[in-house]
């Protein structure tokens, strides 16, 4: 109990010498210490590579996913529940990044694909959007102004030469 309390790291067995119904009672116990023990190191491990992997996302990579194992349904169902958000979170950012990498190309068509993103990651794609959105209208009113500017020097040209002739 000291064990499964943690205040020992070490686990007793019940000592016995004979082979009667206590003797066999004990080794039935002994046997669900050691099985109980391993079970227990195996979810620490798990505990301590999904405190890894989360530090990693902490820093921003997103690419690592918890592999171990367990006896633990619920353990592994955090597990996978983990790696899950890892692969979404990794799949929408990399979605963000190949349209920013089209607008570093003057292509501004692209849009980020918001649908079933939530909180930050909606508002992120929605600002990509936007972005690209104001850059293409920015970009068509330079057009405007520029055939504006092309129209206006086109006339001036003729006035000019209107009063040249007279």
């Amino acid at each position: 109990f000291k064990y499964l309390n943690n205040e020992t790291t070490e686990v007793l067995h019940i000592e016995f010498r004979n082979n009667d119904e206590i003797g066999k009672m004990s080794q039935v116990i002994n046997n669900n210490i050691d099985k109980v023990k391993e079970s227990i190191e195996k979810d620490k491990i798990l505990l301590n590579e999904t405190i890894s992997v989360l530090g990693d996302f902490e820093q921003g990579d997103l690419t690592q996913r918890i592999s171990t194992q367990v006896n633990n349904p619920a353990l592994n169902e955090l597990r996978d529940v983990l790696n899950k958000m890892g692969d979404n979170l990794q799949k929408n950012i990399d979605n963000i990044l190949k349209v920013l990498e089209t607008y570093t190309h003057y292509d501004y068509r692209n849009k980020v694909d918001s649908n079933n993103l939530k909180e930050h990651l909606l508002k992120l794609s929605n600002g990509v959007n936007l972005l690209g959105d104001s850059i293409t209208k920015m970009l068509v009113d330079n057009k405007r102004n520029g055939l504006i500017v092309d129209n206006s020097s086109d006339l001036l040209l003729k006035n000019v030469d209107t009063l040249n002739q007279a």
